[in-house]
């Protein structure tokens, strides 16, 4: 359950607690039957909200594969997604580097991503997925080139950034994810660098306006690399080479130069225009093999040529993007050929079939932020240990069919665009049904559908909902911001299907709880408890009593009908065996020792009942009557409102704060054996051992094959922290 409207701020996060508590009642694994190895898991990010309807210009892409592809921004953002055809909702958006203007991005293997920003910060990593915690900040490493206007990586162990300063300046690392001190500076010859391509870690080949720098050792220094003008009329702008036998570079206006022979000088390179509009300039381009080659410019167009060196007449020009101008460009063409184009307004445009004219091409908003930041995350709900509902202040739905394992299990739909959900509850996997705060309720018999699978109704538009709770697919009741509770036997059968009775005057209501049809208890701003044994009789069926006079009671939770439990400021929580008695069937306990407001409760069964507070501790107790001794407080979440919590178990539960960080309390990590094991095999055991993994390094062995484990750290056998990292060496070959 979660606290009322008025208490919530921030984003949504999930926290995952699974609190051990003896043998009795179910469990989730046989590692939840005791108290002991257990721990906490590090915060990892979950939710990044879906951001809306202003876009973010976004200044370069990378897909080293049809199934991975991360985009950066001028605002310090980072996006990625598995699916880049699949549209907007397949991208997920990442603060990496505050609000600073990100230049470029290189991710030469799914498990390394490179990005330069004009903060001189260099940043990593090798889990580019897994939201900001899993990008590292090589504060500087890009200092002293002007300002850093690109990286490229030919392999995870070359990586070169340029700047704009003359004369031309780089930094090279043969150790990307090394920090500041694995990044060289080296200065070379011509004016500042506009572009570089490596298609091999023994081929690098740059251009800064009217000259091409080559090297056969791009990290040997200086003397490693040569100079040479190729007489161009306009500026080159950008290049890519596909392989050491092909290099294609782009003229400001509309000219290609290309070269078969890269080193070989001058003559080398030929000219050819593609472009005449005066009014547009060539941008970038991708060339993800000798046949194919994709240009973009500065009015939505892509130029395409399977034959690169083929001259101008190889070329066609296409408008895919009206008059957006493009500022990056990636094609890959493994296992697929995929390219995918970002504009300035925040959209990728996609193609598998990039020479196939503008129907071939898709655009979809991939990077915007939302400006009502105002709307809060609010409420979850997990009728079983295989589903999780929860709604954010983005009008996002998040599930997860495995929520104790980690962030990346949560998929979001997007479903309301103009009202938030503020409050949901699912009484089992086939409903579930969530209320927003401009009195709408929302209803699904298959949460798992996506949002295609959501119906929306308004019920009461005057005075907007605050909560929800559903005791079976039979009974709903919603209460809302005026002392109204609106009850419904069909929930999904539309507006008609709910009935409305004032039960508590004009009074905010912020919770709502039923055991069964015959018992739910509301709460408000004002300390009353509002209890009825025929919720669907009318108001008359609803009592309302003054349990904690003056204080607001933030939620509650009735996990029979001889329990109940509410919360509220400095700690406090109200505890009633006799619900329907009136104030002298309610006592109070000082359950929290941090004196913090409760904002947060539910009780699996009269045994188990766990709550979190605004301080970022989670309260627990396995006899919540006997008063404020039976309760014990643990720090998991530092800093976090625990804004609402749901437990399926009685040995797990999820709970959402605004931080946007998932933790999870379980079995400790006990590092598996997985030398000589191949990679994949060794994940899955890491795993599967309740341990993350953590950094893949590729290194050369002449005695391990090529795939293979190395070595692993921390060792095998060693006790770690519930999902701690485990670092691994893999086999290159010899």
């Amino acid at each position: 359950m979660g606290v009322g409207r008025r208490v919530r701020a921030g984003l949504l996060a999930v926290v995952v607690i699974a609190v051990l508590v003896g043998a009795a009642g179910p469990s989730v694994t046989a590692a939840r039957t005791s108290a002991t190895g257990v721990s906490w898991s590090k915060p990892a990010k979950f939710d990044f909200g879906d951001h809306l309807y202003f876009h973010d210009n976004l200044s370069g892409v990378s897909c080293p594969t049809a199934s991975f592809c991360a985009s950066v921004d001028q605002t310090g953002d980072v996006t990625t997604s598995t699916d880049p055809t699949g549209g907007p909702d397949t991208w997920t958006g990442a603060k990496i580097d505050g609000q600073n203007f990100l230049a470029g991005i290189s991710c030469p293997t799914v498990s390394l991503c490179v990005a330069v920003g004009r903060d001189d910060n260099i940043l990593t990593s090798t889990h580019p997925l897994d939201g900001p915690s899993a990008w590292k900040v090589a504060e500087g490493a890009a200092g002293g080139m002007g300002t850093p206007q690109g990286v490229t990586c030919a392999s995870t162990t070359l990586c070169i950034a340029w700047g704009d300063a003359s004369p031309a300046h780089v930094v090279t690392s043969t150790n990307p994810t090394g920090g500041p001190s694995a990044w060289k500076l080296t200065s070379l010859s011509g004016n500042g660098l506009l572009g570089i391509s490596c298609p091999s870690a023994s081929l690098c080949v740059g251009v800064d306006g009217g000259d091409v720098l080559t090297s056969t050792n791009p990290a040997g220094g200086a003397s490693a690399w040569t100079q040479t003008s190729v007489a161009s009329t306009n500026g080159l702008w950008s290049i890519s080479c596909p392989s050491v036998s092909l290099c294609v570079a782009l003229g400001t206006h509309g000219d290609v130069l290309t070269s078969t022979d890269p080193t070989g000088g001058a003559s080398a390179w030929t000219r050819a225009p593609i472009n005449d509009n005066v009014f547009t300039y060539l941008n970038t381009l991708s060339c993800a093999s000798a046949h194919l080659c994709v240009a973009v410019d500065s009015q939505g167009n892509v130029l395409t040529s399977t034959d690169p060196a083929g001259g101008a007449s190889a070329w066609t020009l296409t408008n895919v993007d009206g008059s957006n101008p493009f500022d990056g460009v990636s094609c890959a063409a493994v296992p697929k050929v995929l390219c995918v184009g970002v504009d300035t307004a925040g959209n990728g445009v996609t193609s598998t079939d990039p020479s196939g004219g503008a129907d071939t091409w898709t655009a979809n908003p991939i990077d915007t932020y939302l400006v009502h930041e105002s709307n809060l995350p609010d409420g979850i709900a997990c009728p079983s240990i295989s589903l999780c509902v929860a709604v954010d202040g983005y009008g996002n739905f998040l599930l997860s069919t495995k929520p104790e394992a980690g962030p990346m299990t949560w998929k979001t739909a997007h479903l309301d665009d103009d009202n938030f959900p503020i409050g949901i509850s699912c009484p089992s996997a086939s409903l579930c049904v969530a209320v927003d705060a401009a009195g709408n309720i929302l209803t699904s018999t298959n949460p798992k559908g996506g949002a295609s699978s959501w119906t929306s109704v308004t019920v009461d538009p005057a005075n907007g909902f605050a909560n929800v709770a559903c005791s079976s697919t039979t009974l709903c009741v919603a209460v809302d911001n005026a002392g109204n509770a609106y009850t419904a036997t069909d929930p999904t059968g539309g507006a008609l299907a709910w009935t409305r009775a004032d039960i508590d005057g004009a009074e905010p209501l912020y919770g709502v709880s039923c055991a069964s049809s015959s018992l739910c208890v509301a709460v408000d701003d004002i300390g009353n408890a509002i209890v009825s044994t025929d919720p669907t009789g009318g108001a008359s069926a609803w009592s309302a009593s003054s349990i904690l006079g003056g204080s607001p009671l933030y939620a509650v939770s009735c996990p029979t009908t001889s329990l109940c439990l509410a919360t509220s400021n400095n700690g406090l929580v109200m505890t009633s065996t006799n619900p329907t008695g009136g104030p002298a069937g309610w006592s109070q306990q000082s359950a929290d020792p941090s004196g913090a407001p409760v904002a947060s409760m539910f009780c699996t069964t009269s045994t188990f009942c766990v709550a979190g507070d605004a301080a970022g501790n989670v309260l627990t107790s396995t006899d919540p009557a006997q008063g404020a001794a039976s309760w014990s407080s643990k720090a998991v979440d530092k800093g976090g409102v625990m804004l609402g919590i749901s437990c399926p178990v009685k040995g797990l539960c999820v709970a959402v704060d605004p931080t946007g960080y998932v933790l999870e309390l379980g079995p400790n990590c006990v590092v598996p054996k997985v030398k000589g094991k191949t990679a994949s095999g060794a994940e899955r055991a890491i795993e599967a051992h309740a341990c993350s993994v953590g950094n893949i390094t590729k290194k050369i062995s002449l005695s391990v094959r090529k795939g293979r484990v190395i070595s692993e750290k921390p060792k095998a056998g060693k006790h770690l922290s519930h999902r701690a990292n485990v670092n691994l060496i893999v086999s290159k070959g010899p």
